[in-house]
């Protein structure tokens, strides 16, 4: 026979050494079970001084209360850490960004006329699907962020609602959406 207690429990999860260099004991941290069900809240218990040589990963432990032992000893779940909070961050889609001719980093703002602007902007923080914007655009600013690439600076644009379909009737039909002022979590 086995005891166990899992009142609380432990993963211990591999971590890409770069992503691993962000993280730091007392993070907080979310299980979820792969089942999708009932996420658990927890802290980071223990970051490994060392990488794994045969593998470049971290070893990470995370460790959460589990009220009404929702998660069981063996089980899979997936482990979102929060590495980092910014305040007040300006974030936008991360197909907004593109590329210019110089190399520099851009947007596609489009003014009250339906005029699309070129403007070069300073990245920070990133998640997988938006990006947080240091310099280069205001919170409110419309940004293109489908059919930018190879549009012209000082092109007119249709702006498209959101879930609008486009008609692709002109090459000039984009979709836009506001940039917002708001907390991204580096993760």
């Amino acid at each position: 026979m086995t005891v166990m207690d899992v009142s609380k429990i432990v993963a211990r999860i591999n971590m890409a050494g770069d992503q691993a260099k962000d993280v730091k004991v007392g993070n907080e941290a979310t299980m979820t079970p792969s089942d999708g069900d009932m996420p658990v809240t927890g802290k980071v218990i223990v970051v490994s001084p060392a990488s794994d040589p045969n593998s470049t990963t971290v070893q990470v432990w995370v460790q959460a209360d589990n009220p009404g032992e929702r998660l069981r000893a063996g089980q899979s779940v997936h482990v979102s850490i929060v590495a980092a909070t910014i305040e007040s961050a300006t974030l936008i889609p991360t197909t907004a960004i593109l590329p210019n001719a110089e190399g520099e980093t851009i947007v596609l703002v489009v003014d009250d006329k339906n005029i699309a602007h070129e403007k070069v902007v300073e990245i920070g923080a990133r998640e997988p699907a938006m990006v947080q914007v240091t310099s280069g655009v205001e919170p409110g600013e419309r940004v293109i962020t489908v059919g930018g690439v190879g549009l012209e600076d000082k092109s007119r644009v249709r702006v498209m609602k959101p879930g609008e379909k486009s008609t692709r009737d002109t090459e000039e039909t984009k979709d836009t959406k506001e940039t917002k002022d708001s907390k991204a979590d580096g993760r």
